[in-house]
């Protein structure tokens, strides 16, 4: 609705603590930290979607995954949340932190570099 985007940030947990080996040692025992990946967070929107019809996160609903934004090895990518729910993405992306953006209506010049950014045009441009 209104045509907007939305940027998730995806999940982070560090410091959370494991009660299975706490009650074992009796000391505060931590897990190690993990991230949520893109391709898990568009899969997740995907499924709600399947359970709630409203639109808002249809399988071709366009989208742009990204990782370490702002860091000398970002990376961009683009395409459906359907493509982007694929396990592939998380490859290309690489390392921790990813987030997502759900795309709303695109401007001309936003089309312009969500094609740019095209997953399945990557290996075109790289070659």
């Amino acid at each position: 609705e209104g045509g907007l985007h939305t940027l998730c940030l995806l999940d982070i947990k560090v410091h959370e603590l494991n009660f299975d080996e706490m009650i074992q040692t009796g000391k505060p025992v931590y897990m190690p930290p993990t991230f949520m990946k893109a391709s898990l967070a568009a899969s997740q929107l995907l499924e709600i979607e399947e359970r709630r019809k409203d639109g808002a996160c249809s399988p071709d609903r366009p989208a742009v995954a990204l990782a370490r934004v702002g860091a000398k090895d970002q990376v961009i990518v683009s395409g459906t949340l359907e493509r982007l729910s694929r396990s592939d993405v998380d490859d290309v992306l690489g390392a921790p932190l990813h987030s997502l953006i759900v795309c709303g209506e695109l401007h001309d010049l936003e089309k312009e570099f969500f094609e740019h950014f095209n997953i399945d045009n990557r290996k075109a441009r790289e070659d």
